[in-house]
């Protein structure tokens, strides 16, 4: 491999007028036209540990000299003339043509006689009118190694070194003519000269890292080992931290040694630890959704990079997809799901309880409901479906206890529990009161027992009752006048909540009313003067207004014995008024006087027409007669 030497400066080297430039990393070339004077094509470079000296001088048919322009210049001018190279502190010189023609070697121009060393290398070949120059020379024989710097220096002189002379740009010389003194004069520049240095091998490594927030170098290793490096990233000496790529470039700055590497450092995004959870929840009219963190490497927070997804109210819920979508540049991307489960409500929906009295109508629907168990605020009007009523209440007619079982109603929300209701159906109430009876002393017990009703629905009657009537008490079987108690019995029913009153059953004395005859008997016909009639009525008689309606009578006992306490309450009713008025009301006694009962009803207040006269004792009898009250006549004078 050819090392190349590197350019530290310029200087003019010059054979006539010679400029040698000296670039690093190329061949160390000059090419110069001095006008008159040969051309000279010269390079210096480093191969291995040697350097190598090629220069060629070229002769030329027309010199330019202005002062002999037709002078030839060619190889046989430059006889007793010398090449001489001075480089690190070493001279070579050499007699151009003819003269000495071994090389010397020594420290300076004048001891530069000794013997070539066995790191000297150099050579004369002529090409045409040209002389080729080759020259190596080993480090070990300047005492120098890569990376040191020397000067080189190419001269062209006469032997005695007595002439240097510059003009119009050039230095020039002429051997022929009287105007010049001596042949060949040297340059005064030099060429700095930098030796190439040994290659070393760079090596990196841990070039692929994966984000963790610090700085990510390279690892370097050099061949030989342990040499320094700068080792730099984009350009800049700082490693990098964040995630990307960037070139990576090690170069070698040890003296003696040079090289370098190139590559790719990677620092690769980092997976953030996120956690992102689901659940499940009862429903409560809530959106409810995913919780979750992002954190970085650093323990940084990075949950304003999460997105949880989507939130759910409603049963069942579903999946919330969420996403992790990195704005830092050293997390990677993330995403996935979790459930979101919404489970069911409790809802209780209880049947309102009823009752009511038995009607013998079936019972229908319900007593409403109530509920338990909404959330938010919400009520019935968010179930689907239609409440209804079922179980055994629905079309119960008769008493008893019944089961109202509501449903119908429907939610996805909810899980609805019926809870049953109850119907009562209570008795109506129904009365059985034995009528009161009575009846005349007559030696027989009373049988003809008879009861009335009320409380019976939706017209029923005693055939819906159970059992049979009945009657009791001491009624049954009494004979003697007195009041006795009778008590009906015997009959049931689910339906009723029979309630049995007793009635009165009263034997009466015997009581015969018996007028007494003649004028004063029950009714005075013979004032009345005879009967007429009233309708179909019969009329008992006929009074004059303003003469007293008279009665009198006996009342007997059932043997036939004399009654003197009985009560007789007598009615006078007007019949011709509608409707009819009672006129008179009063009572019959016993009249000691008379012997008899007796009552006298005055008429002088009444106007004629008919009149019932109603007698009633008290042991019940009852008589009526009908009366006429008339004018009385008026009887003219004789």
């Amino acid at each position: 491999m050819i090392k190349r030497c590197s350019q530290v400066g310029g200087a003019a080297v010059v054979w006539l007028l010679i400029a040698v430039t000296a670039v690093f990393g190329s061949t160390i070339l000059a090419n110069v036209n001095a006008a008159g004077r040969p051309d000279l094509v010269g390079a210096i470079s480093c191969l291995g540990d040697t350097i190598y000296v090629n220069v060629t001088a070229q002769g030329q048919a027309d010199d330019g000299d202005p002062a002999n322009p037709s002078k030839y210049y060619s190889q046989t001018n430059f006889d007793n003339e010398y090449f001489a190279l001075e480089i690190g502190g070493k001279y070579l010189k050499y007699n151009m043509f003819g003269g000495n023609t071994t090389p010397g070697w020594g420290t300076n121009w004048g001891n530069a006689t000794a013997p070539l060393p066995a790191g000297v290398s150099f050579s004369q070949t002529t090409s045409g009118d040209d002389f080729v120059y080759s020259i190596s020379i080993a480090y070990s024989e300047l005492g120098v190694g890569p990376g040191d710097s020397l000067t080189a220096q190419i001269t062209a002189r006469d032997f005695n070194d007595d002439y240097v002379q510059s003009y119009s740009g050039y230095v020039g010389f002429d051997g022929l003519y009287s105007q010049y003194r001596g042949l060949w004069i040297t340059s005064t520049g030099a060429l700095p000269l930098s030796l190439p240095k040994a290659s070393a091998t760079v090596e990196l490594s841990d070039l692929v890292h994966t984000y963790d927030g610090t700085p990510k170098s390279a690892t370097v290793a050099t061949d030989p080992a342990g040499l320094a490096v700068v080792v730099t990233y984009d350009g800049f000496p700082t490693p990098p931290t964040d995630a990307g790529s960037c070139t990576v470039l090690a170069v070698v700055i040890d003296p003696g040694y040079e090289g370098s590497a190139t590559d790719t450092l990677t620092i690769e995004k980092a997976d953030p630890a996120i956690t992102v959870n689901g659940g499940t929840w009862v429903y409560d009219g809530n959106a409810h959704g995913a919780t979750g963190t992002a954190t970085g490497v650093k323990g940084e927070d990075l949950s304003g990079d999460l997105d949880l997804g989507a939130s759910f109210t409603n049963v069942p819920g579903g999946t919330a997809n969420w996403t992790f979508t990195d704005t830092t540049g050293n997390y990677h991307d993330a995403s996935g799901s979790v459930d979101i489960d919404i489970t069911q409500g409790s809802l209780t929906i209880t049947g309102n309880d009823d009752a009511k009295v038995y009607d013998a109508v079936a019972y229908t629907d319900g007593n409403g409901v109530a509920y338990a168990g909404f959330v938010g605020g919400e009520d019935e009007t968010v179930l689907g479906g239609a409440l209804t009523y079922s179980g055994t209440s629905q079309g119960a007619v008769n008493v008893g206890t019944y089961v109202i079982t509501p449903g119908g109603l429907t939610s996805t929300n909810y899980a609805i529990t019926f809870v049953d209701g109850e119907l009562e159906i209570t008795p109506a109430p129904l009365t059985i009161t034995a009528d009161d009876q009575s009846k005349r002393f007559d030696e027989q017990p009373f049988t003809d027992f008879t009861a009335t009703y009320r409380g019976f629905v939706a017209g029923q009657g005693p055939g819906v009752l159970g059992g049979s009537l009945g009657f009791t008490g001491d009624a049954v079987g009494a004979i003697d006048p007195g009041r006795y108690t009778i008590t009906p019995g015997g009959l049931t029913s689910p339906n009723y909540a029979i309630v049995f009153e007793d009635g009165t059953l009263e034997i009466r004395p015997y009581y015969e009313v018996a007028p007494i005859e003649g004028a004063l008997g029950f009714i005075d016909q013979e004032i009345a003067g005879g009967g007429g009639a009233y309708g179909d009525e019969v009329i008992a008689a006929i009074y004059e207004t303003g003469q007293p309606i008279i009665l009198t009578f006996e009342i007997a006992g059932f043997g036939g014995e004399e009654v003197t306490d009985a009560i007789a309450v007598v009615v006078l009713i007007d019949v011709e008024t509608e409707p009819v008025s009672l006129v008179y009301l009063g009572l019959a006694r016993y009249d000691e006087e008379w012997g008899s009962y007796y009552l006298e009803i005055a008429t002088d207040k009444l106007t004629p027409g008919f009149y019932l006269v109603d007698v009633t004792l008290n042991d019940g009898s009852h008589f009526q007669e009908l009366i006429e009250l008339v004018e009385p006549e008026v009887t003219e004078p004789m």
